[in-house]
């Protein structure tokens, strides 16, 4: 036991010892609380801002690069002039940018170029596979052949829009014409029993075009890729979208605005469903449609896209924020008391209003088969020929070239680069031979050649009536229609359209020559004297030119003298 004397001796803390321990230990605790609610709300911030940039961003990567991809390989063909099976191809009426809004945006390009496997299928299967580079196979068939290469889908026809959390406000719609599900919009070919069609209406419903009733959900609407039926696929990109905005520019540097897009809003973006709104129609392909007009000019765009914190801070006020806007959710707070994350861009598509050049063969042609061949002319002969049928195994022909030679076996020197017409005329060096002809059907590939026809004597049979002068204009000394620089004469003439003797003969194939007979001068001879009985002295000059085969004849006389009266005769 404790002795009385060792009791007495111990002591304990006073009340106030207590209370002063006490008070200090309360400010270490508080003070240790205020450090972690400052620390929490740091982090809780820097996580927010982490989050609405990431978001931001990836929205606004995601738009960026479909815009920047605007009207690639959209249309390899450019316009097409060809034919296959009888079908003569047309121009797709389809459009790079579909739809232009201040919102939303409706574009096309070749997004799935590199993801293909080919080669295409001849005939529509119950799976059809991608073809190479991203061709659409199905598409193309069910154009009748009408469109040989078709590189944009419908799931390649992309639209950005936002649809707010507020669905009550979800009430715009996303108008343009297209030319789905399937590839029908061409003009009429009777001969070939097919229907032009005129372009589908795509409405896409539930967005909101306002920019006003935040947050937003992005979405990237796209069509169904199959050719049954037009069905919008929507598919989610971001949440927390305070606003987007396209703004569009005459020039590629985002100084000149498009103004009409401003006057005309409604038929600009595709609201109006007026057939003569914004439709391309085969019953007048060539009609004009403004509003496509108006499409066409834009050279660059400028994307706004603003993204907002998931939760509002009460104490917080976006100094970037000048017209707030009630968010759906938040009782009393607006979309300043949001922290917001801003990104924006011009963008400038490389491949918008340009057409494309058709994809490089795979296969060689097929040889032509020449129809006719017509001589008699002054050193030429004239050819015409029908082009190689294309199917499977037979490619489409870049280039034809005319080869000639003076035996059946030696038919191989080139006399003539046709390009890609069926027809041409072809120059002759001696005039009192012989000639074998062939048509060379060629493409990147390979190339096949006509059968070899001939020989056929190219001897002139025919004499050219005189030059016409009756539309003759003759200027000098700076004079005009056109001018001519001072010290110079200029004399102008039109070729004669008939003979004065003779006749073309078409030995194979019949019939008469399509060429006028224009072509067949091979120069003009040109004399200049000084008095009007036109006598032949040393003052007289003589000129030669080679002839212009369809149109009229320029020649500028440059070593005339002032003050001197000349003549001159063609």
């Amino acid at each position: 036991m404790m002795s009385e004397k060792h009791r007495k001796t111990q002591t304990g803390f006073t009340l106030v010892e207590v209370l002063v321990a006490t008070a200090i230990f309360v400010v270490i605790f508080v003070a240790a609380l205020l450090i972690y609610d400052r620390s929490n709300r740091v982090f809780k911030s820097g996580m927010e801002a982490t989050d609405v940039q990431q978001n931001t961003r990836v929205a606004f990567d995601k738009v960026l690069g479909d815009l920047r991809m605007a009207g690639f390989d959209y249309d390899r063909d450019g316009n097409p002039s060809g034919s296959a099976a009888g079908v003569t191809w047309q121009q797709q009426a389809d459009e790079q940018i579909e739809y232009a809004g201040p919102t939303a945006i409706t574009l096309r390009a070749n997004f799935n170029y590199e993801t293909a496997t080919g080669p295409c299928p001849t005939t529509i299967l119950t799976t059809t596979p991608p073809c190479e580079h991203g061709r659409e196979a199905a598409l193309e068939l069910s154009s009748g052949g009408v469109f040989p290469v078709v590189t944009t889908g419908n799931d390649e026809i992309v639209t950005y829009g936002l649809e707010s959390a507020d669905s009550s406000k979800n009430t715009g719609q996303i108008k343009y014409y297209a030319d789905v599900p399937d590839r029908k919009s061409y003009q009429n070919e009777v001969s070939a029993g097919l229907t032009g069609r005129a372009e589908n209406l795509v409405t896409i419903t539930g967005v909101d075009l306002t920019n006003n009733n935040p947050p937003y959900t992005l979405y990237r609407y796209t069509l169904d890729p199959g050719v049954g039926a037009v069905t919008v696929v929507r598919t989610p990109v971001a949440n927390g979208i305070r606003s987007m905005r396209f703004q569009y520019y005459e020039d590629p540097t985002g100084v000149i605005p498009l103004t009409d897009l401003a006057a005309t809003p409604a038929a600009v973006t595709g609201a109006a469903d007026s057939v003569a709104a914004d439709r391309y129609n085969p019953a007048a392909p060539d009609a004009i449609i403004a509003v496509r007009q108006i499409r066409e000019k834009i050279q660059s765009i400028r994307l706004t896209l603003i993204g907002m914190n998931e939760s509002p801070d009460s104490a917080y006020a976006e100094p970037l924020d000048s017209t707030p806007k009630a968010v759906f959710g938040y009782s009393g707070s607006t979309s300043k008391n949001f922290r917001q994350y801003r990104l924006e861009s011009l963008i400038v598509p490389r491949n918008y209003g340009k057409s494309g050049l058709k994809e490089q063969e795979t296969v060689a042609p097929g040889p032509p088969t020449i129809t006719r061949i017509c001589v008699g002319y002054c050193g030429l002969a004239y050819i015409e020929w029908d082009s190689p049928v294309i199917d499977a195994t037979h490619g489409s022909p870049e280039d034809y070239q005319i080869l000639v030679g003076t035996t059946s076996t030696t038919v191989t020197t080139l006399a003539l680069d046709a390009g890609l017409t069926n027809s041409a005329t072809v120059p002759l060096s001696d005039r009192t031979a012989s000639y074998y002809f062939v048509v060379k059907a060629v493409n990147s590939f390979g190339s096949q050649n006509s059968a070899v026809q001939g020989p056929y004597s190219v001897k002139n049979a025919t004499r050219p009536n005189p030059p016409d002068f009756s539309t003759a204009v003759i200027t000098g000394g700076g004079g005009a229609n056109p001018p001519a620089l001072p010290g110079h004469i200029q004399l102008t003439w039109q070729a004669p359209t008939t003979n004065a003797s003779g006749a073309i003969s078409c030995p194979f194939g019949g019939g008469s020559a399509a060429a006028t007979n224009v072509r067949e001068i091979k120069q003009w001879i040109v004399e200049r004297a000084e008095d009007a009985g036109f006598t032949v002295n040393k003052k007289t000059r003589t000129f030669t030119q080679t002839p212009d085969p369809i149109t009229g004849q320029v020649m500028i006389d440059d070593t005339v003298a002032n003050c001197v009266t000349y003549y001159y005769r063609v």
